[in-house]
């Protein structure tokens, strides 16, 4: 079996050069004179830790040597400055390029913020030249469209930004890992239903995954209550504002909106009824009601289970409203008098009444038959005209024998008036003759 000889090259790999720029002090030749001078700008390159050249950087006298200082070491911000790459061509250095990144804002945030932000930055806080170019990377990754000198994460990661300079040259920055932290999980839910029975209250419950402190707010004013249930006793719109354990990322949850039943009455019509007449009482709730029960005074009236009830009885009158949620309410009370007005008598028979004299000029008295006679009960006396027109008003009040005395007003002229009489229940209508 024929052998051949392995050829075995030697390759040297020179470590790439570290740039900086200081200020030195060189001795320098002028003719045979030698002076000390300190030159504030000077390009130094070393290669494994070797001084391989030095360039002075600003305009000088003829430099003949240049002695340097052994085992100089120089680090950007104390006493160098670092080097602006704009006064060299065709040399390319990561470390020449002096760039970091920097963030403005707490690395962690919560979705949605715009307060962080990262950018690029130089150590000798020189100006970012306009033709450097820039791609933002997260987790190693480009971030498509992200190619301006600053950036706003999004996203939890570890980014970096690759910078490229007027020549090429190109340098990935320092990392910098931002967390993005979820707004929080809030849901709130009734646990029976949104209608509270008057005097009751409901619970509202806040579920979540990611949240454990809850405020709650109602009709958008916070109640200062904290935690994940709260009874609610009166109506309105509520919502629970949930934050998360990152320190914050607060949201506001769904809003449950409640009602407290309540029943009503009202009347359809005057309260103050007269003999034989009526009012119709109404009755309404907020809720779904299932069951009324009218009541007068604190007595049952049997058969009166619907919304209306026509009242013909003077009493406090109440309805009880039973909802489909099984809440119970007693309504307001609704007074029916029997003193009804004077002036809403229509054809009533005044036989039972008698006037005297009649025609009067001034004096007259009205008698009223014995059936009717109400001792030290008031009266009231109303002249109309014959259309019905109310020219006066006053009260009368009849002895043991049914008599009212009576002056008919000064104010009325010769002519045939109306009397209009309401004596307890009871009501009367007669004509009176006013002579001078």
């Amino acid at each position: 079996m024929e052998q051949t000889a392995d050829t075995v090259s030697l390759i040297n790999v020179q470590p790439q050069p570290t740039l900086l720029q200081t200020t030195l002090q060189l001795v320098m030749a002028f003719g045979s004179v030698y002076t000390t001078t300190t030159i504030s700008r000077v390009l130094v390159i070393i290669i494994a830790g070797n001084l391989m050249a030095s360039t002075v950087l600003v305009p000088t006298p003829p430099i003949y040597s240049i002695a340097m200082h052994v085992g100089l070491e120089c680090k950007c911000g104390t006493v160098c400055q670092c080097f602006d790459e704009r006064r060299l061509s065709g040399i390319c250095n990561n470390d020449f390029l002096d760039v970091t990144q920097v963030i403005n804002g707490d690395p962690g945030f919560c979705i949605g913020s715009t307060t962080t932000f990262l950018t690029i930055e130089r150590y000798a806080l020189l100006n970012i030249p306009a033709n450097w170019q820039f791609q933002w990377k997260r987790n190693g990754l480009n971030i498509w469209g992200a190619n301006s000198v600053s950036y706003y994460p999004k996203k939890s990661g570890i980014y970096t930004c690759v910078v490229t300079n007027a020549i090429g040259c190109t340098k990935e920055t320092n990392a910098i890992e931002i967390t993005v932290y979820p707004v929080a999980d809030i849901q709130i839910q009734s646990v029976a239903g949104t209608e509270i029975c008057n005097g009751d209250s409901i619970s509202l419950q806040a579920i979540s995954t990611n949240s454990t402190d809850f405020i709650w707010y109602r009709n958008g004013i916070s109640t200062g209550f904290m935690g994940n249930e709260f009874f609610a006793k009166q109506a309105g719109r509520y919502k629970a504002l949930a934050s998360t354990q990152y320190g914050g990322c607060e949201k506001f949850s769904n809003r449950i909106t409640t009602t407290v039943f309540t029943s009503t009455a009202t009347a359809v019509g005057s309260t103050n009824i007269c003999k034989d007449d009526s009012v119709l009482l109404q009755a309404t709730s907020n809720g779904q009601p299932i069951q009324y029960q009218w009541i007068r005074y604190s007595q049952v009236i049997p058969g009166a289970n619907t919304d209306q009830l026509f009242a013909s009885k003077k009493g406090r009158y109440r309805v009880v409203i039973t909802s489909s949620e099984n809440c119970v309410d007693t309504s307001n009370g609704i007074l029916v008098t029997s003193n009804c007005r004077i002036a809403d008598f229509t054809n009533t028979n005044g036989d039972d009444v008698s006037i005297y004299p009649n025609p009067t000029s001034g004096n007259f008295e009205i008698q009223i038959e014995g059936i009717y006679r109400k001792t030290d009960e008031i009266a009231f006396l109303q002249y109309t005209d014959p259309i019905g027109k109310i020219l006066h008003t006053t009260t009368i009040q009849f002895d043991d024998s049914g008599i009212a005395m009576c002056n008919a007003p000064t104010s009325l002229s010769k002519g045939m008036y109306i009397l209009l009489i309401q004596y307890g229940e009871l009501r009367f209508k007669s004509k009176i003759f006013i002579i001078p």
